[in-house]
This record gives structure tokens, C-alpha cells and sequence, in this order.
């Protein structure tokens, strides 16, 4: 299996071993436009349907401002 993905200079890169995935992802719209549409439940069924994991598979932590990043 491959993990993949990008880091820009300056950013630190901590693995550790765990029986998760942790996962933040930022996107380019409000915290307000996230929620307006359906938030956290459709970023939910949209993420799984991606992933190929069952929803209860997924847990969303925590969702705030800077652009809007979601921690799953």
C-alpha cells in the first residue's frame, strides 16, 4: 500500500503508529458555505463514497476557520 501526499518546505512531517487514519483537509470556501450545505453530513457521505468505507467508519473531530479545514 502507498500513502501519498505533499508537504511544503518548512512543514514538519510526523508519523507515528496507530490503529487510525487521521486525516485534515482544507477547503476553499467559508465555514458558513459548509454548513449551509448540510456541513458535516454531506462531507461525511462524500468522503466515504471516496474512500470506500462505511460511514460509521468516519468521524469528523472538528471543523473551523482558515479557509475551512476539516479534521476526520
Amino acid at each position: 500500500k502507498y500513502l501519498q501526499f505533499w508537504i511544503e518546505p518548512g512543514c514538519t512531517l510526523l508519523i507515528r503508529p496507530r490503529d487510525a487514519i487521521m486525516l485534515t483537509i482544507r477547503l476553499e470556501f467559508t465555514v458558513k458555505e459548509f454548513f449551509a450545505d448540510e456541513g458535516v453530513s454531506r462531507f461525511s457521505d462524500r468522503m466515504t463514497a471516496v474512500l470506500g468505507i462505511h460511514k460509521a467508519d468516519l468521524k469528523v473531530v472538528q471543523v473551523f476557520e482558515g479557509s475551512t479545514i476539516v479534521e476526520f
